[in-house]
This record gives structure tokens, sequence and C-alpha cells, in this order.
């Protein structure tokens, strides 16, 4: 028998005087301005070591031993950043008044290549304290436990390797994650394996893109920086500077598509697998994930056709033409969201090339007239629904309708 012991994971975090693992933006100074802070604003949390407890189905004793090895690694984690974070800030604060007050010199590569480096050098630090900690809980895994400690070490490279958020849909989803949200309890052991087996080998395919994504990310201010100074010395026209940059930016892209493809191919690859219910929840949430302004829909009235559809008071002609309706507008919906998806790809990918119109602050006012649009479809069928049944009968089933 399976048994999560994160409840009590949790009562021991809540009843021991754990200090909170510090990220970065703890050591910023009010009305200061940094730049190419290249560092993830992340730490590992207690929530995570719950997770962890849960995923490893560790017992009360090894859930205990990892609450204790995680406060000795809060603390040397807090230790390191006291000493460096401050430094790295003060660096960051120094180019950004540089960059105000110089402008894109010649020299303002170096100055961002060495601050690059400065926080390359901190995520390798912040990245081997939280693989320490995983070292140190090691010796009271079982074999079965041990086995799936690799995940928890990608995880933590991820972790210093996103050090942002991305322009690219489905590149910051986290399926190990998206998949601990299905219920798993109709599922055969079988089935959990060969899941978790395809998980892990999602995890050990990420992990290097991610590493690879953070060096051209980081890479790229360097890089167009100094096209910019070429281009104002006249070394190169701004023709020539507009190729150079579009090749530079194409390389990012790549980098961030082959993320994303990873991702969507691994949701096929599972749901394929899967039962239609464990395979649509894992869907619903793998989408919510990638198309965080798209779903949930709250306006959509799936809800509403199904339980006309099975209100046996109604009769069979009417349940018969409800059931026609919802057909069509399953359908109209469905391209519907399919467009919505094309257009948040399409943006996202025109953002990262660095297109001008597609800064990440126009695009709500770009989506709202298509998410009014996609609303205005529900309500129409809604209307269409309720000429054939009755209002009565569709507002007794409109629960979680919002006006």
């Amino acid at each position: 028998m399976i048994r999560s012991v994160a409840p009590l994971l949790m009562m021991i975090f809540l009843s021991t005087d754990v200090e909170r693992a510090r990220v970065v933006s703890d050591y910023v100074q009010p009305r200061v301005s940094y730049a190419n802070i290249a560092v993830a604003n992340a730490a590992l949390t207690t929530t995570d070591v719950e997770r962890w407890v849960t995923f490893l189905n560790a017992s009360d004793a090894q859930a205990h031993h990892m609450q204790l090895k995680y406060a000795a690694f809060v603390q040397s984690h807090n230790a390191l950043l006291d000493r460096e974070a401050p430094r790295l800030l003060a660096a960051s604060a120094e180019l950004s008044e540089a960059i105000q007050q110089e402008g894109f010199t010649t020299a303002l590569p170096a100055k961002l290549d060495s601050q690059r480096q400065r926080s390359t050098q901190l995520r390798r630090q912040l990245k081997l304290a939280e693989q320490e900690y995983i070292n140190s809980i090691e010796p009271v895994m079982t074999e079965e436990q041990a086995v799936l400690l690799p995940t928890l070490h990608n995880e933590a490279i991820r972790r210093q390797t996103r050090t942002r958020s991305s322009e690219v849909r489905w590149v910051d989803v986290e399926l190990s994650r998206i998949w601990e949200k299905v219920n798993h309890d109709t599922m055969t052991p079988e089935e959990l394996r060969g899941t978790r087996t395809m998980l892990q080998e999602y995890e050990n395919a990420m992990t290097p893109l991610f590493r690879r994504l953070s060096d051209i990310q980081w890479d790229l201010p360097t890089r167009i920086s100094t096209l910019v100074a070429d281009m104002q010395a006249e070394v190169i026209s701004s023709d020539e500077f507009q190729v150079r940059q579009d090749r530079v930016r194409a390389v990012y892209l790549r980098s961030l598509q082959r993320i994303s493809n990873l991702n969507k191919t691994t949701v096929r690859l599972i749901t394929d697998t899967l039962a239609d219910e464990v395979a649509d929840d894992f869907l619903q949430y793998a989408n919510a994930a990638a198309f965080p302004e798209l779903y949930p829909d709250r306006a959509a009235i799936h809800h509403v056709y199904e339980a006309v559809i099975h209100d046996d008071a109604l009769g069979e002609d009417l349940q018969h033409a409800a059931a026609a309706l919802f057909d069509d507008y399953s359908a109209q919906y469905d391209q519907m969201n399919r467009t919505l998806q094309e257009f948040c790809i399409s943006w996202g990918e025109q953002s990262a090339m660095g297109r001008d119109g597609y800064q990440a602050q126009l695009f709500p006012e770009a989506l709202a007239p298509k998410l009014r649009d996609r609303r205005e479809l529900s309500e129409q069928w809604l209307e269409r629904l309720t000429a054939i049944v009755g209002e009565d009968i569709v507002e007794s089933h409109q629960f979680g309708f919002e006006e």
C-alpha cells in the first residue's frame, strides 16, 4: 500500500523553526537599478521537500531525516548568498549605471561578459549546495528510492538554469510537476511505472537543453551589445546589424523551441498510453500551464450541455437535439482554442526574435479581443440551447458559468 507522509512532514516543518532559503531578490536595494542579474530568483523550499517526500514515498523516519538535512542546507545556502549576492548586485548596479551614462560603448560587451561570469559562478555554487542536500539524504533511501534521486538532481540543475520566464510557450512547463496533480487512483502499477519511466527519460533529456539555453540566454546581451556598438561606430550598417541580430536571436529561439517541442512530444507520448479520463486530466493541466491566459475558461459551457444531455426528464428528442448542438459547439470551441494557442505561440516566437510590436507588455491588449470572441461563442451557443430546452432547464444546470 502506497502511503504519502507529506502531511506528517508539513507538521514537522510547521512545528520547527526552519529558516527560509533566501533568494537574490532578498538582497535588492530599493530605488537601485540593476542589469543582467543572470541568477534564478528561486531556491529549494519546504514545499519542494514535501513534494519530494511524496514522490519518494518516504517513511516517517526518512521524512524526518530529510527535514533535518534541509535545515542544514538552508544554513549553508543562506550563508553563500549572504556572502555572494551583495557582491553580484553591486556589480550589477555598477553595470546598470554605466549603461545609463555611457550607452552601448565598445567597452560594454566586456562588462556584460564579466557580469555573466559572476552570475554563472554563483548559479553553479547554488546548484551544488542543493545537490549536496540530495546526496545527504541518499544514505537513508532504499534501492528503489535511490533510482528516483536523479530526478531530484535534474530539478536542482534546472532550478538554477531557469533564470527567467520564457516568451515561448511550453518552455516553462515542468511535466513531472503536472503529473503530480493528476489522480492516479484508477491506474494500474504497470501504467504508473510506464509513465514514471517516460518522465524520467524526459527529465534526462530536458536538463541538458536547459543548460544549453542558459548559456545562450546570458550570452545574448553581450552579443547584441557588441553589434550595437559596432553599428554606432559605423563598423557595420544598420541593415547588417539587423541581419546579424536576427542570426543571433534565431539561435536563441531554436534553443527555446527544442524545449517546447520536447514538452509537447512528451505530452503526446504520455496521453497516448493513458485511459481517456486520466489523459484528459493530464492534458488539461498541461495546457493550463502552457497557456495560463486561456485556461481554465470559466465561460465555457460544456458542463451545461452535458448536464442537459443527461437530464432524462427532458425526453429523448430534446436530449438528442441538445447532443447535436453540443457536437457543433465543441467543434467550433476546439477550433477557436487551437487558433488562440497558435496566436500565443506565434507572439512568443516573434517576441523572442525581438520584433517590434511584440513586447510582452503589449500581449494582453492584443489577446483581449480574441478572448472576447471565445466568450461570445459560448454565449451564442448557450442561447441556442436555451431556445430548444427552455430557460428554466438551462438555468437549473448553469452552475459555474460567469456572466
